[in-house]
C-alpha cells in the first residue's frame, strides 16, 4: 500500500450551501430567493489565486430546468 502522501487530494467536494442573495434563472426566468438551500459542488481552482487567497468555484443546479448556474 502506498503512503498517504502519495495520494492526490480531492479538489471537488459536495456540500450544502445557502444562497445569500436573490438570483434569477436566465433560462426560465424564475426567481431564487435569499435563504434557499441547495446541494452544490465546490471546486478549488488549482494554480490560480487572488493576492494569495484561494479561488473556489461553486456549481449549483436549479431544480426547475436542471441546469447549473
Amino acid at each position: 500500500m502506498a503512503p498517504f502522501s502519495m495520494y492526490v487530494p480531492f479538489t471537488i467536494l459536495s456540500l450544502n450551501v445557502l444562497i445569500f442573495m436573490n438570483r434569477r434563472c436566465n433560462t426560465c426566468g424564475e426567481y431564487i430567493y435569499k435563504g434557499k438551500k441547495f446541494n452544490a459542488r465546490k471546486e478549488t481552482v488549482e494554480g490560480e489565486d487572488y493576492y494569495g487567497i484561494k479561488i473556489f468555484r461553486f456549481y449549483i443546479k436549479w431544480h426547475v430546468v436542471f441546469l447549473p448556474f
